[in-house]
């Protein structure tokens, strides 16, 4: 598709500045890294007004080896993500992928996720896409979370 996402020639450096920002979940199989995701809350993305907005967390780093997807891998980290989320009172779940992934847009799209907007804050060689998912919550927001970033 002609793409280049950051995570897939991203340096050990700024992996570990990325998930330094949240919580980094991951799925192992017989002591290996198979999936992983970072959530983080609040979040905040320079140029993305979306984020910007109280009660909005953001999702990214996420992948899942390719030999391993169509398990229900991603979907479980994904969902221990939103348990997380609601936990911490968020009402929107958001995150970014490329415009032209149109396979990655309709995953998220089966999940519940929205498109909310577009940037090109992110540099890369392609505009995309924020997409976000509503969350009922648990309880009301606090600043005590365990889990903001």
């Amino acid at each position: 598709m002609g793409l280049r996402y950051l995570a897939t020639h991203q340096t050990e450096e700024v992996t570990r500045a990325r998930i330094a920002r949240g919580v980094c979940l991951v799925a192992t199989m017989n002591e290996r890294i198979i999936g992983t995701v970072t959530y983080a809350y609040p979040s905040r993305w320079p140029g993305v007004p979306w984020f910007d907005q109280p009660g909005v967390a953001g999702v990214g780093q996420f992948a899942v080896e390719p030999n391993q997807q169509r398990q229900g891998i991603g979907s479980a980290l994904l969902e221990r993500v939103e348990q997380l989320a609601r936990e911490d009172g968020v009402t929107e779940l958001s995150l970014n992928t490329a415009e032209p992934a149109r396979h990655l847009i309709q995953y998220y799209e089966k999940r519940g996720y929205r498109l909310v907007d577009h940037t090109d804050a992110t540099m890369p060689n392609y505009r995309s896409v924020i997409l976000s998912k509503r969350l009922e919550t648990l309880r009301p927001q606090t600043s005590t979370s365990p889990h903001r970033a």
